[in-house]
């Protein structure tokens, strides 16, 4: 009996330093600050990190504005409508690495919420950051199971995507996609 208690509490010591703690060590988001905020370095480049009003910034149009409302309403949870009243707002200043951050922490308290992640997609293609939009976006998509009219946004978003990247193929083929869910 004491043998076999020895042995289990052994392997579980062993077992205890195999555990992977890396999500300790990771950086927290912003909590409040400008994208300019030393403290939390920018992946970005510094041409991302600037501010537009929204109606001037580089690539924005009404398809890739996104309303609150359009996600709230889907949302229970308090602390997620606050985060996406906040991005909402930073998109709209053209605070985009400070929305994404405020998207970010949204999606780590409802990860399974496909319209977060498809905001998320739509400011990584305002960045210029296609593929990361692109992967965003099919995210949304797994997600999306029965929401057809979010499906077709990720489809649009897609081929937009696609464009940019110079997949002309890839981007017909999600635009019909897109246009089978009209």
């Amino acid at each position: 009996m004491k043998i076999q208690l020895i042995a289990i509490v052994v392997v579980g010591i062993t077992l205890s330093a195999c555990a992977d703690l890396s999500m300790y060590n990771q950086t927290p988001a912003p909590v409040r600050g400008s994208a300019d905020d030393t403290r939390y370095p920018s992946s970005q480049s510094s041409t991302a990190a600037k501010t537009y009003p929204m109606e001037e910034h580089p690539s924005v149009n009404e398809d890739t504005r996104f309303k609150p409302a359009e996600t709230i309403e889907n949302t229970q949870n308090p602390a997620v409508v606050a985060l996406l009243d906040s991005a909402y707002q930073q998109r709209e200043q053209g605070q985009l690495d400070i929305a994404i951050s405020k998207l970010e922490r949204a999606v780590r308290i409802s990860p399974r919420d496909a319209s977060i992640w498809h905001q998320m997609a739509q400011i990584r293609h305002q960045q210029g950051l296609y593929e990361t939009s692109l992967s965003l976006a099919k995210k949304s998509n797994l997600l999306a199971e029965s929401n057809k009219a979010l499906q077709q946004q990720n489809w649009s978003l897609m081929a937009k995507n696609y464009q940019k990247l110079g997949q002309s193929k890839a981007a017909q083929q999600a635009q019909l996609n897109a246009a089978r869910l009209y």
